[in-house]
């Protein structure tokens, strides 16, 4: 859990003068966006809220997932891609609501390692939208809110499990490199992302959480983090180069032939955008990799065909919140045709079946007397 704003009072935080390094948002944006978001649309997590005028940081969220997605920020990238003085009037409008509503209570319900680690990360990637054109007053509002905000995730990251702490640990690593703190705390920053890295990277590539769309989500975060590191002249730690590294060959492992990614533990239709992303960044045409035993994949392939099998027991109990029960199923393609496939997770819009989902018999496996390999418990883990 994180502090409520007014416990964030005694907090000792300092306001850095400058940014000295704006890092890349390797995410694709959609300039068309811009326009709706301007119009008081904001589309997230499968609902539409029209907030007729209103700062949508004052409205009820219709779902977590929504809130999540509004108060991380990530939608500021499709006002950049519009690349407009009215985007970037609207785009520092709506900072300034989020800084004024987290000013006037004592929490927001958006306070939760993650969604701050991501807000903190869309901020300083957007900065040439935000502060182009911005008078000092907002710079240091904008300065200050980035600043409290990397505090808050600091005090809390001893506390913070699961993926969250990895997202915790980039975040604050990349606000060690751009902002102009001190090198011992760029240092303390470096030393908590190796050993996140560590913790949840295996060595064979995968995660411990063992969904795929993680790799995916990884690397969009790592690359840029890893430039940043190279913008400022300073080594990155190995472990960031390492995972780098192993989660390419990792990812190509669970590709069938149409590029898209097998639905295990959590992994629903793939987004073909930020896949593409991350594989321009290595030579694709190397052979994928075909046994995984630390992340419990295993991959077969010969004249176009292709078998992906979870042959893997569920991860641990922290990171198992999106796992399946999908003990020794398997997908088979031939080209780019998908001929046994697992359920995988349904979209957010279906959310009534996303525990159905899970179970064993939602998958291409052996289902003994209707029972699940696993206990799936509400709201919990595996």
């Amino acid at each position: 859990m994180l502090l409520p704003a007014r416990a964030l009072g005694r907090l000792r935080t300092r306001t850095p003068e400058r940014l000295l390094i704006v890092p890349q948002d390797i995410r694709t944006a959609d300039a068309t966006r811009a326009d709706d978001i301007y119009a008081g649309y904001f589309a997230f997590g499968g609902r539409i809220v029209n907030t007729q005028g209103r700062s949508p940081f004052e409205l009820p969220a219709p779902n977590p997932e929504w809130r999540r997605a509004l108060c991380g920020f990530g939608w500021l990238r499709h006002l950049r891609a519009a690349d407009t003085a009215l985007a970037r009037a609207n785009a520092r409008a709506l900072v300034d609501d989020y800084l004024a509503a987290r000013n006037r209570v004592a929490t927001l319900p958006d306070a939760d390692a993650a969604t701050t680690a991501r807000r903190i990360m869309s901020w300083l990637s957007q900065t040439t939208l935000l502060l182009e054109g911005a008078d000092a007053e907002f710079y240091h509002r904008f300065l200050k809110g980035v600043a409290r905000d990397a505090a808050q995730l600091q005090q809390a990251y001893g506390a913070t499990a699961g993926i969250g702490r990895l997202q915790a640990a980039v975040a604050l690593a990349l606000f060690s490199l751009c902002a102009d703190v001190s090198t011992a705390r760029q240092a303390r920053a470096t030393a908590q992302l190796s050993g996140a890295i560590d913790e949840q990277v295996l060595p064979d590539g995968g995660h411990v959480g063992r969904n795929p769309q993680t790799l995916v989500d990884l690397l969009l975060d790592f690359l840029p983090l890893r430039q940043a590191y190279a913008a400022r002249g300073v080594t990155p730690p190995q472990a960031l180069l390492n995972a780098i590294d192993r989660i390419m060959p990792a990812l190509r492992m669970l590709r069938h032939g149409d590029g898209s990614l097998a639905l295990f533990n959590g992994m629903s239709v793939t987004a073909p955008d930020g896949l593409a992303v991350v594989l321009a960044y290595y030579d694709a045409r190397g052979q994928a990799m075909t046994s995984a035993p630390y992340f419990g994949y295993q991959r077969l392939e010969a004249d176009g065909s292709v078998v992906i099998v979870d042959a893997g027991p569920p991860p641990r109990r922290t990171y198992s919140g999106q796992a399946h029960a999908g003990c020794l199923a398997f997908e088979f393609s031939v080209g780019p045709d998908r001929l046994v496939v697992n359920c995988g997770a349904p979209s957010l819009q279906a959310a009534a079946i996303r525990e159905a989902a899970r179970a064993t018999a939602a998958h291409s496996t052996l289902t003994i007397d209707d029972r699940s390999s696993c206990r799936i418990a509400s709201g919990a883990g595996l």
